[in-house]
């Protein structure tokens, strides 16, 4: 008899197709294997028993004579996660229920705990343990429980069962993997370098680094005063330095330094715009070798190959797992914390004992706040981690909990006077002729508006005026496109060529270009310092940079901006409150107490009802009412608003669009195709469609061989077609649908 309740003798966990049942594998094997590896994944937050229990009973219901059948092509098997969640529930009291979330969700994702068919409750009711499954309940339920889940119940409570969660899938999928998959197992990368060996690189490196330049200098200067602060206690950190100081390889030596001197395992670099994932990588890549840097997020490129062992980084998207440094999205980071679903919560226990740098630390969406920050402070208070909020226009989060935050960079105010490239002039408001005009005459210029509509019009008028020196960047181009066009403004700035660029806002954040003049629409004044910190980035002109604030009429201002443009002006000054890093701090103080806040409601999805204490002594169930499923539908940094995801036929995109067009679209297809997307609205959809410019893609079946329709609850994905004009190599996507002439495109 098993110590948790069952004989497990001739029952088996996975069959093995065309082999006979003595190279199967067996229950026993499976659950003791996933259930040490879970053990070892949860030790960093002190949970390896907790984590050692779930992986032994996560299987139970396969013991089931029905599931045996099933192995052997006898029967439709039957449901097994809920088996071991009810024996969990059953047999550890308090905490078991917390426990059973777990088990029950390690297929078909975290349950709510009430609430319809698809709550744990309801799983619970139905679920029946198989004959001599019963066992004494576990005698000290407390001891399951690391010291601080004990301290204070609610949203820890909520976290540690996200980790949990995740140490269990992981160790399952690793497992299972091993077994079916062997060779896929074998390729999965195990060799890094470690930390203290990136550290020595990174040191040597930057003895290469030449203070030659005042610009130069003072970048020296942040980056002694990061260094010295290294080996400081983990916690909150900010480092605050303006534009153009040096900010990614300071924080890199900062993290690499605080992991060495205090055992931390891994750094995750989270990043807002995927326009500047490539540059990151790239940066860190070339400092520390690009095989321990895994850059991840929904457009990574993986050069077109199916063969996934020609890119066996890839595996690791999956898990993190052992790779030293991860460059990601705050999408990918912060969803997949607050998602239900096993795919995105696996990597989850390897972010336990990072340093975890916030890029762009400014742009952590507003509505969503009140989350994200409780997230990051119980990472630090619970699981290890340190947290650098870094970005030249540093919000105050102090009232989403975010105190005692320990600043990095020597003399903020200071580094804004030293560093102060450019002057600023307020136009007023300015017509797209005249602004084109404007900005024709520069040597060089960028110009930032804030929809994507201004961009393509404004482009429209500067192109008249300079010819092949236009350029245009906006969302209505694929991510691959963009890449393509800013790495053609950087040759072209580089080899001291005239470039004048019209751009949304995705250029400012990060982006590393550097532009004698910059032309800016009014907007939210961090939006305004990221732009002109694309202005004499380098400090090499012989004056200070021009950076032009105009206005916009306020028919074209969107809404979502019309707020933050408000507390703007009444900061005003701007030639002086844009070189003063307490503006920004008072900026976002009363920005985020005018915007509505959506996070404030997923917090309150997130509180456990009881008390753990009182739970644990009178070995009640505890966490009945928590709200996985409910909170990871909410939760969405980019929100919903209609939007349809359309492939678009741009260069290596065009052939693997064919495909999906002829064939049917594929996983590996949808992967490959997801450098050329962008993303349009309902009414555009319908209206291109109209026209036959754009069309829905089928899927390929896997079973039939042949193509489909999306059944219900699957996405819907659309193809521009490669028609003419329908794409356009300087401005991307034509959807400008009545206005279009059919011959244009058909002729």
């Amino acid at each position: 008899m098993d110590r948790h309740g069952k004989d497990w003798a001739g029952c088996y966990a996975h069959s093995r197709p065309g082999a006979d049942e003595a190279h199967w594998q067996t229950l026993r094997a499976h659950a003791e294997a996933v259930a040490g590896m879970a053990a070892r994944f949860a030790e960093p937050f002190a949970s390896a028993e907790a984590a050692r229990l779930v992986g032994r009973v996560h299987d139970a219901g396969k013991a089931d004579p029905l599931f045996q059948a099933y192995l052997r092509g006898k029967g439709p098997g039957c449901p097994h996660a809920c088996v071991g969640a009810k024996w969990l529930d059953a047999n550890v009291p308090a905490v078991g229920r917390l426990l059973a979330y777990a088990v029950d969700g390690h297929h078909a994702g975290l349950p709510d705990g009430v609430g319809g068919a698809a709550a744990l409750a309801d799983h619970l009711c139905k679920a029946k343990l198989p004959e001599g499954v019963e066992a004494e309940p576990v005698a000290n339920p407390a001891a399951l429980l690391p010291g601080f889940l004990r301290k204070e119940g609610n949203l820890k409570a909520w976290l540690w069962v996200k980790m949990l969660y995740s140490c269990l899938v992981d160790a399952d999928w690793l497992d299972t993997e091993r077994f079916m998959n062997p060779e896929r197992a074998a390729a999965r990368p195990k060799t890094f370098d470690g930390l203290p060996t990136l550290l020595a690189r990174y040191r040597a490196h930057m003895a290469t680094f030449r203070a030659d330049t005042p610009v130069n200098r003072l970048r020296a200067d942040v980056l002694r005063s990061v260094l010295a602060k290294a080996g400081e206690a983990p916690g909150l950190y900010s480092l605050t330095v303006p534009t153009g100081g040096g900010k990614t390889l300071a924080s890199l030596g900062f993290a690499l330094g605080h992991a060495a001197a205090h055992g931390k395992r891994k750094i995750v670099y989270a990043i807002p715009y995927s326009t500047i994932i490539e540059q990151t990588t790239q940066t860190l890549s070339d400092v520390l070798g690009a095989k321990n840097v895994l850059e991840h997020h929904a457009e990574a490129k993986w050069r077109e190959k199916e063969d996934e062992v020609a890119n066996p980084l890839r595996q690791l998207t999956e898990n993190w797992a052992d790779v030293p440094v991860v460059v990601t999205t705050n999408v990918q980071f912060f969803e997949s914390f607050f998602s239900a679903l096993s795919s995105r919560c696996r990597k989850l226990h390897n972010v336990a004992g990072s340093v975890i740098v916030l890029d762009e630390a400014q742009k952590l969406p507003e509505a969503f706040l009140a989350p994200c920050a409780e997230l990051l402070r119980l990472l630090v208070a619970d699981y290890g981690c340190t947290v650098v909020l870094c970005t030249a226009t540093q919000p105050d989060l102090s009232a989403f909990g975010l105190t005692g935050v320990r600043e990095l960079a020597p003399d903020v105010d200071a580094l804004y006077a030293k560093l102060r490239r450019v002057d600023y002039h307020l136009l007023g408001r300015v017509g797209w002729p005249d602004l084109a005009d404007r900005v024709a005459r520069e040597p060089g210029a960028l110009c930032v508006v804030n929809t994507r509509q201004d961009a393509r019009d404004l482009f429209a008028e500067l192109a008249k005026r300079v010819g092949e020196g236009a350029f245009h960047l906006s969302t209505w181009m694929c991510p691959a496109h963009r890449r393509d066009v800013i790495a053609e403004i950087r040759r072209r700035l580089a080899a001291g060529l005239p470039a004048h660029v019209v751009s949304t806002s995705l250029i400012e954040a990060g982006v590393d270009l550097d532009f004698p003049a910059v032309f800016r629409a009014l907007a939210g004044l961090d939006s305004l310092a990221q732009a002109a910190g694309r202005c004499n980035r380098e400090g090499r002109l012989p004056a200070h940079g021009q950076v032009y604030l105009f206005e916009e009429p306020a028919e074209r201002i969107p809404r979502f901006l019309r707020k933050a443009i408000q507390e703007t002006k009444q900061i005003g000054h701007y030639e002086v409150s844009l070189h003063r890093a307490d503006s920004f701090r008072r900026f976002f103080f009363a920005y985020y107490r005018m915007v509505h806040n959506r996070g404030e409601e997923i917090l309150k999805k997130l509180k456990v009802v009881d008390e753990l204490e009182e739970a644990l002594e009178e070995r009640e169930p505890y966490g009945e009412e928590v709200c996985f499923r409910a909170v990871s539908e909410a939760f969405h940094l980019i929100p919903n608003m209609g939007e349809q995801t359309v492939f678009v036929p741009y260069k290596k995109g065009c052939n693997i669009l064919r495909r999906a067009i002829s064939r049917g679209l594929t996983k590996e297809r949808l992967k490959m195709l997801r450098g050329f997307t962008i993303q349009i609205t309902e009414t555009q959809r319908k209206g291109l469609s109209q026209i036959g410019i754009v069309r829905p893609l089928e899927i390929y079946d896997v079973k039939t061989k042949e193509k489909r329709k999306p059944k219900e609850g699957e996405p819907q994905f659309y193809a521009l077609m490669e028609l003419r004009n329908s794409y356009d190599s300087r401005i991307g996507a034509n959807l400008v649908y009545d206005s279009l002439d059919p011959s244009e495109l058909f002729g």
